[in-house]
């Protein structure tokens, strides 16, 4: 078995695995006259040609503690029946894992179709999301305002991007955003309506991306920077009464202040549900972004079976606003760790209580330390892939 990534010419072969894996119809001649769009790496026969299993790798920009870093995301998980079980998508997992210090991705993302599947590659669950469906009248409360506008065509685009990375920097595993890729400002070809709220003094505040549905109003993005832009657009989707009757928020934060401020009742709908996975790549780069009081030392030991470079003892060291980070081999240690866990707590974190329910934690001692340095983070995540 070869590991390699796939020429611009192998788009074919990716669709061939694709349409068996996902049991979809695709035209395999025309696949031919098109070239590969996102990276995508395979396990190949010993020929070297023969594809019998891919993973394509998405390069991202992710939040995680205030700072953007570099994120792979895995998408296009495939292999092929005859060839499966026989350890080919682990082989790519173990290539991409190998090589993300030189790709500088020191955390993943990906959407599972099972959980306990992507827990051998040592990915964990890392956002839950709530959804909130109300009818339209919950929204009485909220005085009704005119304050936001439709976005169309690229000049909208600067203030979006700006405001949605200064949203985004407050949420662990939300991605950095640069470019129009995920804000199609073609409202009356896509039906996909951004419409940005400005406050009284003409500063941009928030905004939300709705799609009808029926005579439900979906809002998969919700983006506001304080209570007042948060008023503002709930405000501004009163605007729409009579068009429909109610508006679902698929895509908020755990804890989400939404349904503080909605008037919500019996006819609300609540629900939430598990996002994406994630895991940490690079150990030492996540552990220098956590913080506790000056003069607080940590020791923890960190197994992780598919990047086993990850594997050792991590002396945590906390002074004003700087953590140092030093691997050592052996010594005595607070808690231990499997990756799973540490992805877990370092990406989403838990309460006090939780941890004592963390699969793959052991404490040894420091607990109240260690309950402050993995207390629950806000996360969040909008993107498909």
């Amino acid at each position: 078995m070869l590991i390699r990534e796939l020429r611009d010419d192998e788009l074919y072969k990716s669709a061939k695995l694709s349409s068996l894996a996902f049991s979809y119809a695709v035209n395999i001649e025309e696949k031919k006259k098109e070239g590969l769009k996102e990276h995508t790496y395979g396990a190949f026969l010993d020929d070297g040609e023969t594809l019998i299993a891919q993973v394509v790798a998405i390069c991202y920009a992710s939040y995680h503690n205030g700072v953007s870093v570099g994120a792979l995301g895995i998408a296009g998980v495939a292999s092929s029946p005859e060839h499966r079980r026989a350890g080919a998508v682990r082989a790519i997992f173990n290539h991409l894992f190998s090589i993300a210090g030189e790709k500088g991705w020191e955390l993943s993302y990906l959407y599972p179709f099972s959980f306990r599947y992507y827990r051998k590659f040592g990915y964990e669950r890392a956002v839950r999301h709530r959804t909130l469906t109300v009818a339209l009248p919950a929204l009485n409360g909220i005085p009704r305002n005119c304050g936001a506008t439709l976005m169309e065509g690229d000049a909208s685009l600067p203030e979006l991007l700006t405001l949605y990375n200064r949203f985004a920097q407050r949420y662990n595993a939300c991605f950095a955003r640069k470019d129009d890729k995920y804000f199609p400002l073609d409202p009356y070809g896509t039906q996909t309506y951004f419409y940005l709220w400005r406050n009284a003094s003409g500063e941009a505040r928030g905004y939300f991306k709705a799609k009808p549905n029926g005579r439900t109003l979906d809002v998969p993005e919700l983006v506001y920077l304080d209570r007042e832009s948060l008023l503002g657009l709930l405000g501004f989707l009163r605007m729409f009464e009579g068009q429909f009757d109610s508006v679902c928020f698929n895509r908020l934060e755990q804890g989400s202040p939404v349904e503080l401020v909605i008037d919500c009742d019996r006819s609300t709908s609540f629900g939430a549900y598990d996002g994406a996975m994630g895991r940490v790549l690079d150990v030492s780069a996540c552990l220098c972004r956590m913080r506790a009081e000056s003069g607080e030392t940590l020791t923890l030991r960190i197994t992780d079976e598919a990047c086993p470079k990850n594997t050792g003892i991590y002396l945590l060291r906390f002074t004003d606003g700087e953590t140092t980070v030093e691997k050592r081999c052996d010594g005595d240690v607070d808690a231990s760790l499997t990756i799973n866990a540490f992805s877990l707590l370092a990406l989403a974190g838990a309460s006090d209580a939780e941890l004592d329910y963390v699969d793959g934690l052991t404490i040894y001692g420091k607990r109240a330390l260690l309950a402050k340095l993995f207390a629950r983070r806000p996360v969040n995540l909008f993107e498909e892939f």
